[in-house]
């Protein structure tokens, strides 16, 4: 019974690996019947695409046969250079030869030799067939002697070296390599020819002079005529074409002629194929693949390796893509991250920097030069970093003009040194041979990590705040960052997230400083100013928000709020029968950068509150004033102002670079002179300086307004002038609305 279960057993074995062998085979007979179907069909499809396959292997070989004569060319042109730079150690005509020998050696020249331009006359005559009469310059040319070798010719003009021709000789033999069947088994015959049909190199020994001679030998009768005429046009216009022709062993043995320009001279590459040269092996090829369908577990075995290392070059290529930077072919900004957390797998952690280098104003080389002159500074400059750095260094070209740099340094002074020498090898081919000069400014930061936690996103993230800083300070010099650089940036994006809801729930305050007439002691005017006063973060300086709010642009919006905010407060006094006096609303230059039309805003919300305009001095900071751009818009600005019956004033007068010219320039109604001009009255000559800017604002009729004025001494000198008002903490600080209006109220 036992082995009747074992036969059993065995039975369905047997039967299961007989199944398996006959599904086997059916599918191995399959693949046979496919395969050979398909290689039928591939036999149609190598008939229909062997010309096209011709053509794209002759445009290479043309392709490579230009690029060795143009490099034989440029070769020659660099000895011309080389001769004029030693001219000055070679004192005799042996000298020369002496060094075109050696020359002869490292160049692809069988031999070179010079003429000088008295000797023009012992020129060979195909050293003539190029024009050189009269050069002026350097001229370089091709051409050919009658035993087929090719003579390259470059003239100089005498400014540098010599004054002559040099001529290089390539050897047929040479060129016959260069142009000899270099694809399909050798059965291909090529020439170079020029634009009348002449052969000037023939890949083998035969005396073919002309087109003519090639295409008969080749031809039928009947095909001769037109194929030479045909092809005659196309060579002598220079234009790439391709014919079949029908030899006279019939249509079985068709040849593919190419003809392709080469770019040198009038020449070009001619090229006799067999169109059945991919053909003609094929039913041996099929008779292969029948034997090798027999082996198909093997072949599968043979693509997976395949499939496999595909997959890793494909891989490969994805990660230069990803990694890579195609302009430097150095490392991205995704491949530096990459490569410095590489960095430390491979190593012990250690102390180091990153550097970011800027070039400043880069764009204007892309748009002076052209993308290409700026894509080769890029390489440029990221070939020269590069060659600077120590081992387990590295640097990578991020955004546009950015390069950061891996630095296996942890001391500033030595950082700052690295980084010049950097600047400096850089901007060294400005060398004074150079025609142009052009020195690129870089910009610099660095962060020293000295916590292996940290992560290169955040690290990158602390050399970008620092370069921020660079750009505020405008320094080539090397800005570290420091700790300050992000509670600052937490700090202004913390008063970025609260200006909305502070706007929406008025925590901007309107304070008031007064303005005193000066003869009289009686308030004549006032200045708007606004604090900060979170119900959370408490009171916030301007000094911490003002700046913030310029840079992103809000001042306009916290502009527009607090003029509103005035107009609100003017009506109530007019409603409460109070005599109104001007006050001064501060305006930003940000309106003139945003919105040009802004006056026309003010004056709509003016006129909601039913505001008379004289009573409303709009004051513009000095540095308006010196923005060359808005010049004619801000004097066009000042009219306007005075059209809508606004007053305007100039407010800091002396903080910065002052003008007397802005008096003349522009139609201002007050000056408010800086707390600066009063902080050192002690000497005569700042006593007559204030009192001489005083009269002349007096004589042109503008009223005065004197900031900062502190103490009885201030007092005293502009009681001797002509200042019409006084504005600081000697009568008052800035108040909040209800104890200015107490102030108001005592001072009547």
């Amino acid at each position: 019974m036992k082995q009747i279960n074992k036969d059993i057993k065995l039975g369905k074995s047997i039967i299961s690996l007989t199944s398996q062998l006959l599904i086997l085979s059916a599918v191995a007979i399959l693949v046979i019947f496919a395969t050979i179907q398909n290689t039928l069909s591939l036999h149609n499809f190598i008939e229909n695409h062997t010309e096209e396959h011709i053509q794209d292997a002759i445009i290479q070989l043309a392709s490579d046969i230009t690029m060795e004569l143009k490099n034989c060319k440029t070769n020659l042109n660099l000895v011309a250079d080389s001769l004029g730079d030693v001219s000055n150690n070679l004192k005799n005509d042996q000298d020369i030869e002496q060094f075109l020998n050696g020359k002869e050696d490292i160049s692809p020249f069988d031999e070179i030799f010079f003429v000088k331009s008295e000797n023009y006359q012992d020129l060979p005559d195909y050293a003539l067939r190029l024009p050189f009469s009269g050069a002026s310059a350097i001229n370089s040319g091709i051409s050919y002697d009658p035993k087929q070798n090719l003579v390259y010719t470059t003239f100089t003009d005498g400014t540098k070296g010599p004054s002559g021709v040099l001529i290089g000789i390539r050897n047929r033999a040479e060129i016959q390599k260069l142009i000899s069947p270099q694809s399909f088994g050798g059965h291909n015959t090529s020439y170079i020819i020029d634009s009348n049909g002449n052969i000037i190199i023939s890949a083998s020994e035969k005396d073919e002079a002309s087109l003519h001679n090639i295409l008969e030998n080749q031809t039928t009768e009947k095909d001769f005529q037109d194929t030479l005429s045909l092809l005659k046009k196309n060579i002598t216009e220079q234009t790439n074409c391709t014919v079949r022709i029908n030899t006279e062993q019939g249509i079985k043995n068709t040849l593919i002629i190419t003809y392709n320009n080469l770019f040198v001279n009038d020449w070009g590459l001619l090229t006799i194929t067999p169109a059945n040269l991919i053909s003609s092996g094929f039913n041996s090829y099929v008779i292969k693949t029948i034997a090798l369908s027999f082996i198909l577990i093997l072949s599968f075995i043979i693509i997976m390796i395949i499939s496999y290392l595909v997959y890793q070059n494909k891989k490969k290529n994805l990660e230069r893509i990803a990694f890579y930077d195609p302009v430097t072919n150095g490392l991205n900004g995704l491949g530096f991250q990459i490569q410095y957390q590489n960095q430390f797998r491979r190593q012990k952690w250690t102390e180091h920097a990153i550097l970011l280098l800027n070039v400043k104003n880069f764009k204007l080389i892309n748009l002076q030069f052209g993308t290409e002159a700026g894509d080769k500074t890029l390489r440029y400059i990221y070939n020269t970093i590069s060659s600077c750095l120590n081992k387990h260094e590295f640097v990578s070209r991020n955004d546009a003009d950015n390069f950061f740099v891996f630095l296996t340094e942890m001391d500033q002074k030595v950082i700052q040194a690295r980084s010049d020498e950097f600047c400096t090898k850089i901007n060294s081919f400005n060398s004074a041979d150079n025609n142009v000069q052009y020195t690129l400014t870089i910009q610099k930061s660095a962060c020293i990590v000295k916590d292996e936690t940290s992560h290169i996103s955040l690290i990158q993230d602390h050399v970008r705040q620092a370069y921020d800083k660079a750009i505020s300070l405008d320094t080539e010099e090397c800005v570290f960052y420091e700790k300050s650089f992000t509670d600052k940036q937490l700090r202004e994006q913390e008063l970025n997230n609260l200006f909305k809801s502070s706007i929406k729930n008025k925590d901007f305050k309107v304070f008031l400083q007064p303005k005193i007439q000066l003869s009289t002691g009686i308030i004549s005017g006032a200045e708007v100013l606004v604090r900060w006063i979170h119900p959370e973060k408490g009171t916030i300086f301007p000094s911490d928000f003002i700046p913030l709010f310029e840079k992103n642009g809000k001042i306009c919006q916290l502009d527009f709020y607090m003029f509103e905010e005035t107009c609100i407060l003017l009506s109530k006094w007019k409603k409460e029968g109070r005599k109104l006096f001007p006050v001064s609303v501060n305006l930003s230059r940000q309106h003139y950068l945003k919105n040009p039309n802004f006056l026309e805003d003010i004056y709509n919300i003016a006129s909601k509150y039913e505001i008379p305009a004289e009573i409303i001095e709009l004051e513009l900071t000095e540095s308006i004033f010196f923005d060359t751009t808005k010049f004619e818009e801000v004097k066009k600005s000042i009219d306007h102002m005075h059209e809508k019956g606004f007053l305007c004033s100039l407010d800091d007068f002396g903080a910065g670079f002052s003008s007397l010219g802005l008096l003349k320039e522009f139609d201002i109604d007050t000056i408010k002179f800086d707390r600066q001009f009063f902080l050192d009255i002690s000497t005569k000559k700042a006593k007559d300086i204030i009192k001489g800017l005083l009269e002349l604002s007096y004589n042109l009729g503008i009223h005065t307004v004197a900031e900062g004025i502190e103490t009885e001494e201030q007092i005293s000198l502009l009681r001797e002038t002509k200042c019409d008002m006084i504005q600081g903490y000697y009568y008052s600080k800035p108040l909040p609305v209800t104890d200015f209006e107490n102030f108001w109220t005592n001072n009547e």
